[in-house]
């Protein structure tokens, strides 16, 4: 609902569009940041980001733990991870097995979505983590972006060529 020019930081962009959805997502609500958009356009820089403008996630992170933290004396939050990608139209766990497993990622098996009568749609088998804190998720996303399929193309020499989901 917003459009941001050049020298807008991740930052600006997160304050404006992602950061009202955390006291929902704290209230059990689901919440959704979605970045799309052709190779080179930016998706990775404003998802992730780089150690002096952190992305959209690693700023949602913090801010999902600061409230929480804050609210802490009238609620207790059980804070759990996943992350996936998918990759040639197949799910794979970025979390699951330990990082030989997933060196070549048409060998690691990948998981199926199913329909949930209560739940809607699920990835079956998709491993999740307990976290206690914004490090915990760090490392999470660290050891998942280690895992993730790499293929060079015309326009960008380290395109993931997939799609990955950290759902916090």
């Amino acid at each position: 609902d917003c459009a941001f020019g050049k020298t807008a930081t991740n930052k600006d962009v997160y304050e404006r569009t992602g950061k009202v959805l955390i006291d929902g997502v704290l209230n059990g609500r689901n919440g959704t940041v979605f970045a799309y958009g052709a190779t080179g356009s930016g998706k990775t820089q404003t998802m992730v980001g780089v150690e002096n403008d952190p992305g959209m996630m690693l700023l949602s992170r913090a801010d999902i733990f600061d409230t929480a933290r804050r609210h802490g004396d009238a609620y207790v939050y059980d804070v759990s991870c996943s992350y996936l990608e998918v990759y040639n139209e197949l799910i794979y766990d970025l979390l699951g097995g330990d990082s030989r497993d997933h060196d070549d990622v048409p060998n690691k098996p990948s998981l199926e979505l199913r329909d949930d009568p209560e739940r809607g749609a699920v990835v079956a088998g998709l491993k999740r983590v307990k976290v206690a804190d914004g490090d915990d998720v760090m490392e999470l996303l660290r050891q998942g972006n280690a895992r993730r399929k790499t293929e060079p193309t015309e326009a960008n020499a380290t395109s993931s060529r997939s799609h990955a989901v950290l759902e916090i």
